[in-house]
């Protein structure tokens, strides 16, 4: 007793009347422990701990020391404290590990914000622990001590989020002793995905709820999402003609009502039926079904209200609910994920909304950056829950005044799956420790996309896939156009393939990223034009990335099946015809002679018609034959697009005539949009005594873009009177003489090249009806009258929009006919006319800008996913 009576009084800080007294014992790796006393602070209310002069704990709640009260320090005997870390707040644990990460700390005790005692602690490592990856997102770690511990649980952090709490039971005395351990524990932890969505994580270990303890760090490879193409091949099959879904709306306050069915009114656009239990409806397709009986359960109600339509799938949304975009499609989806998947809620992710964002903007957020994961869960923890039929009928009815909780303990004990839709967010969740690893990599990886658009103060945009097969030319390029001039509005994803390799980048105004990539097994061949694994590739990423809509530009060289697979997840699709390749894989409708055939086949020639992109492929004989099958295939595929578009009347009328089908579908005309100068004032060259016209002809050239009229024109020149400039590549093989090639050329460049030429006339003499033609718009700019065939969108432009002189199409003759007008043209100098001018004509309409085609399009978009709503919308 003596010996302790001296331990305590050097222990204790300033004794007496009226004076605080007290000591810290102890510091573990646990716990702090010792003891405080002040005669006129009985509840130790004015105490706390200082860690390294910044850090305060409380002392939590007095425990009995009759050892300082026998020592005379005290007048009662419950002076004594335990700190526990694991009753900390996490913050306030964190802050702690972070002061003893080097194992030592300096703790006083601290009475009225003035000290009592200090006292310097150092830890020694208790435990040591190491991990290592066994296989992609697949790491397996250890913990080691000399004694086997109290219980302890270790967690593992991925970027720095909670994704696993494990306790550690997986004890190994074997390999403990083969390392001269007296304790060994295993654990492992699968990470599906990464939480950034890139295709590695750092990955922390640690002891719960321990400091000053070792950690392990390991630099894990994972997966960008989880391999989800199982899951997404069935519960694409499974959607199939399903039933409308009946949505329930719980009974709540009137405004909160309101506000959720004005969210499901307008975001919904799968076929669906609104019922509210409670509330005034907004419009003529919603019921309001009224209790039966005033003290009835909810669950009762409930039942009422899935009777409706017996067939259907039902969601009940609590009315703090406020979905967004795709929000029942995207829960339908998640809940057909698997055969026994009977129940689907959304993501319960705690947040604040940044300034100036809506519910909308945090549900495009979700969608774009989602693991696809779909974890399964064993809790309702937001207020929207979707019950597949088949689930209800053999786990339901509901009951009593908890019917959706008691439904999902139901469910899951007849061996149906509950799993969160991480793809959908509609209301704030709260903070819940009892996840699994992939309920928290699922909030995570949301936290980590929230985080990223906060620290770039940049709102989420509806995602358009755009798809397009080549990399250069006109479709590209204004492709190009319509997506920059788009960027104020969209997020814009750009899907290219080449037959065999798939990529997916998204376009910004600061340039692209390449998002994914795949190599398909096999290349997808010009008969079928098909390939399953194409289409569950772009099943994946439409669904990975949140596209809202898709606009094919060109399917050359796709998969056919892209306008099913969208069907299929509920996205619109828009179909753009830039050139003749649906009705014909000639492309520009010329046959195997060189002669245009308007999709009509011509009598057998000497050749068969060659398939122009598939050069070098073997084909079935395609005149009379095979295009048959062609035009088939694609009008299936066709079918499966809601709207269309073209630029020119003329090409319409053709694509009718391929496709009469498209005649009573939307189908519009948008014409390409140039941000060009305007025409250059440029005084028009004279052509001295024996110098020969110089005409112009841009771009690529081949047989169809008027090569071989070329050859033939330069063979009837004997006088030397025409010099034919290509100003880009020809593939045709003219003889010397006939034309001057001088090159390829970039798109800004092209008056540079123009002025040093110095041509006195361009032409356009494609044998084929152009849809649009860049070049013809290049050359007006640039202050060239043009020479065309009057066929497609050059018969309807020339004299429209810009000057030019307009030449019969017919085949039989026509080298004869253009050389006597070109040189007519020349001999009468006729470019030199007012009317020639570019600068001087006055066009029938506004030249289209980029803005003023993005415009449309955007109108277009709009209109198409309107067209999709459930319900009709009040107008304004």
């Amino acid at each position: 007793m003596k010996r302790l009576k001296t331990w305590l009084k050097d222990a204790a800080g300033p004794s007496g009347n009226g004076q605080a007294a007290g000591s810290i014992d102890k510091v573990t790796s646990l716990r702090i422990s010792g003891w405080a006393w002040s005669p006129d602070d009985r509840q130790r209310q004015h105490f706390h701990l200082l860690v390294n002069d910044t850090l305060r704990l409380p002392l939590g709640a007095p425990e009995p020391r009759p050892d300082v009260m026998d020592a005379g320090f005290a007048d009662r005997p419950d002076t004594g404290f335990t700190v526990y870390y694991d009753a900390l707040p996490a913050e306030t644990l964190d802050a702690l590990r972070a002061l003893m990460k080097d194992g030592s700390a300096e703790f006083t005790l601290m009475a009225h914000e003035a000290p009592v005692t200090r006292m310097r602690a150092s830890l020694d490592a208790e435990f040591a622990i190491s991990m290592h990856s066994s296989g992609a997102g697949q790491l397996d770690g250890w913990v080691s001590a000399p004694a086997p511990p109290e219980p302890v649980s270790v967690e593992i952090f991925a970027d720095g989020w909670l994704i696993g709490r494990q306790p550690l039971v997986m004890a190994d005395p074997e390999r403990a002793a083969g390392q001269g351990a007296g304790w060994g524990c295993r654990f492992d932890l699968r990470l599906p995905c990464s939480v950034s969505g890139a295709r590695n994580s750092t990955v922390r270990a640690r002891l719960t709820r321990r400091i000053g303890q070792p950690e392990a760090m390991l630099e894990l490879a994972v997966p960008r999402r989880a391999d989800s193409a199982a899951n997404l091949a069935g519960a694409m099959a499974a959607l199939d003609e399903r039933p409308p879904v009946t949505i329930i709306i719980l009974p709540g306050s009137d405004s909160d009502i309101r506000a959720c069915q004005e969210a499901v009114l307008l975001h919904t656009s799968l076929p669906a039926r609104l019922v509210l239990l409670a509330g005034q409806p907004d419009g003529a397709d919603v019921t309001v079904l009224a209790p039966e009986r005033k003290d009835a359960p909810l669950g009762e109600e409930l039942n009422r209200a899935a009777g409706l339509h017996p067939q259907s799938d039902i969601v009940v949304l609590g009315p703090q609910a406020r979905p967004g975009p795709r929000w029942l499609e995207n829960l339908q989806l998640a809940a057909h994920t698997g055969p026994d998947t009977g129940l689907a809620s959304t993501l319960a992710a705690p947040f604040d909304l940044p300034p100036g964002w809506t519910m909308t903007d945090l549900a495009r957020l979700a969608m774009q950056g989602s693991g696809l994961l779909w974890p399964e869960t064993r809790q309702i923890s937001t207020p929207c829950i979707y019950v597949r039929r088949d689930c209800l009928d053999s786990a339901g009815p509901f009951s009593g005044d908890q019917p959706l909780d008691t439904l999902e303990v139901r469910a899951r004990t007849m061996g149906w799956y509950h799993v969160v839709d991480d793809r959908t967010v509609i209301a704030p969740g709260q903070p819940c420790e009892a996840l699994r690893p992939a309920e928290r990599l699922a909030r995570a990886r949301f936290g980590h996309a929230l985080d990223t658009a906060r620290a770039s103060q940049a709102r989420p945009r509806p995602r358009i896939l755009f798809v397009i097969s080549v990399s250069e030319g006109g479709t590209a390029s204004t492709n190009a156009d319509l997506m920059a001039g788009l960027q104020d509005r969209y997020d814009t994803l750009l899907l290219q393939c080449d037959s065999r390799d798939l990529t997916l980048r998204r376009i910004t105004a600061q340039g692209e990223e390449e998002l994914d990539r795949h190599r398909l097994a096999e290349r997808i061949d010009p008969v079928s034009h098909r390939s399953s694994e194409y289409d569950r590739i772009v099943a994946e990423w439409l669904t990975a990335y949140g596209v809202e809509l898709v606009h094919i530009r060109h399917l050359a060289w796709h998969g056919l099946g892209l306008p099913g697979t969208a069907r299929r997840l509920a996205i619109p699709v828009i179909h753009s015809f830039h050139d003749y390749y649906t009705a014909c894989p000639t492309v520009k409708l010329v046959d195997g002679d060189g002669r245009y055939c308007a999709g009509r086949c011509t009598p057998q020639g000497e050749r068969d018609c060659v398939p122009d992109l598939w050069v070098g492929t073997q084909t079935p004989t395609l005149k009379n034959a095979w295009l048959h099958d062609w035009r088939a295939n694609f009008s299936q595929a066709l079918g499966e697009c809601d709207a269309f578009v073209t630029t020119s009347p003329a090409a319409r009328a053709l694509i009718l005539e391929a496709f009469p089908a498209l005649a009573s579908r939307r189908f519009e005309v948008i014409v390409h949009g140039r941000d060009l100068p305007a025409p250059a004032h440029r005084a028009p060259p004279e052509l001295a005594p024996g110098t020969p016209l110089r005409i112009l002809l841009a771009g690529h050239v081949t047989q169809a873009k008027g090569a071989a009229l070329i050859h033939e024109i330069k063979a009837l020149d004997q006088a030397g009177e025409l010099e034919f400039h290509i100003l880009g590549t020809c593939d045709f093989p003219l003889e010397p003489g006939d034309a001057v090639i001088h090159g390829a050329y970039e798109r800004e460049d092209f008056q540079t090249h123009v002025r040093r030429i110095n041509p006195h006339i361009g032409a356009a003499l494609s044998i084929w009806p152009e849809t649009y033609l860049h070049t013809l718009s290049e050359m007006w700019a640039a202050g060239l009258p043009v020479l065309a065939l009057r066929l497609g969108a050059m018969a309807e432009r020339v004299g429209g929009e810009g000057p030019g002189w307009l030449a019969d199409p017919e085949p039989d003759g026509l080298g004869a006919r253009l050389h006597a007008q070109f040189t007519e043209i020349a001999r009468e100098q006729a470019w030199t006319r007012p009317d020639k001018q570019p600068h001087l004509f006055r066009p029938a309409g506004d030249a289209p800008t980029v803005a003023a085609m993005a415009s449309q399009y955007a109108a277009l978009y709009r209109s198409v996913l309107e067209a999709r709503r459930a319900f009709a919308q009040e107008p304004d």
